[in-house]
């Protein structure tokens, strides 16, 4: 079933990316679990390591992506609850767990 951007609530779209944004810019810093995360993956920021704005860009293209996806998932199966959108969240994060892990 394919939905037409303009069934989607884009102001909605709009503010869970920017959060998104912000929760994932302050996870993956040095002061909270960056340190960890750059050791997991195998990353060492050389001497002369400088943020730049492609650093930022990216991953917030990335989480338009994500959101907008989701908001897809959410009008095709008519989610209408907080219930049914809990078990919605859960049942995406089990199902990405058992493709990744």
């Amino acid at each position: 079933m394919i939905i037409p951007f303009t069934e989607l609530d884009w102001m909605s779209i709009l503010g869970a990316t920017i959060a998104y944004s912000a929760f994932s810019g302050i996870w993956h810093r040095q002061f909270a679990f960056g340190k960890k995360w750059e050791e997991a993956m195998g990353f060492k920021r050389p001497e002369n390591w400088k943020e730049t704005a492609i650093y930022y860009i990216v991953p917030s293209i990335s989480c338009l992506i994500t959101t907008i996806a989701t908001a897809s998932l959410i009008k095709i199966v008519s989610l209408s609850t907080l219930i049914d959108a809990f078990s919605f969240g859960i049942n995406l994060a089990y199902s990405q767990f058992l493709i990744f892990h």
